[in-house]
């Protein structure tokens, strides 16, 4: 289930989100747009009809709402969102890498070998 609040995806067994500690509700429904079959009404702007979604939380947006991205179009909260690259899962995954050989895994040798330039420049 995606938190309404932060829009990040937790398991459906949650009852708090795992990032902003919100409770998890479900989303508001959709209203429909009568005799339109297919056209929703804008989340935010409640007058404005519109067939497109999120890509990411499927909630109908305008084209006012709408922030145009490389994974399509996305509500302005979504594309906030953005993933941190994590030391330990670079690790991990180098270390995954290492062990099942190289199979389509470079980039997580790339970041490691990034890393430890970027220590080894902040060690002068």
């Amino acid at each position: 289930m995606i938190c309404h609040e932060c829009k990040v995806k937790n398991p459906d067994s949650h009852k708090f989100c795992g990032v902003c500690g919100k409770e998890m509700k479900a989303p508001p429904p959709d209203v429909l747009v009568e005799g339109d079959p297919g056209a929703f009404y804008c989340t935010k702007h409640k007058k404005t009809v519109t067939r497109l979604r999120c890509s990411r939380c499927t909630t109908p947006i305008c084209p006012r709402c709408m922030v145009q991205g490389t994974a399509g179009a996305r509500c302005k909260a979504c594309s906030r969102h953005k993933v941190p690259i994590r030391v330990t899962g670079v690790l991990h995954g180098v270390g995954q890498t290492i062990e099942g050989g190289l199979q389509g895994r470079g980039r997580n040798v790339w970041y490691m070998a990034l890393w430890y330039l970027i220590m080894a420049l902040f060690r002068r």
